[in-house]
């Protein structure tokens, strides 16, 4: 199997996984909040974004990368922001290797 494959998964899994995480953190962070763990002004992961090239759900990468979310009151979303933000690394990586080792190896 060539090589391109294998970074074509490794870029789905990871962008995949990443994905999922940041929809359990986004939950999480909703639940807490209706139970008045955290306060109302909690920044959400996942935000509606009205920009003029887009429009709908969108990460708030900039939240994410933040000391904010790092410095967090809940214990879990402390636990698993470095995986968050490594994902989100990982992923683009992946996808950069698999178009490289795609293209140019053919």
């Amino acid at each position: 199997m060539p090589i391109w494959v294998w970074f074509f998964f490794a870029a789905f899994a990871s962008t995949a996984f990443t994905v999922v995480l940041a929809f359990y953190l986004d939950f999480r962070r909703m639940n807490l909040v209706q139970l008045g763990l955290l306060p109302k002004k909690t920044p959400e992961i996942f935000g509606f974004s009205y920009g003029p090239m887009s429009f709908g759900m969108g990460i708030d990468i900039p939240y994410i990368f933040s000391r904010e979310l790092a410095r967090s009151p809940d214990l879990a979303t402390r636990r698993w922001t470095p995986w968050l933000r490594g994902g989100f690394c990982l992923g683009a990586a992946m996808m950069l290797a698999f178009l490289v080792s795609a293209f140019v190896l053919g």
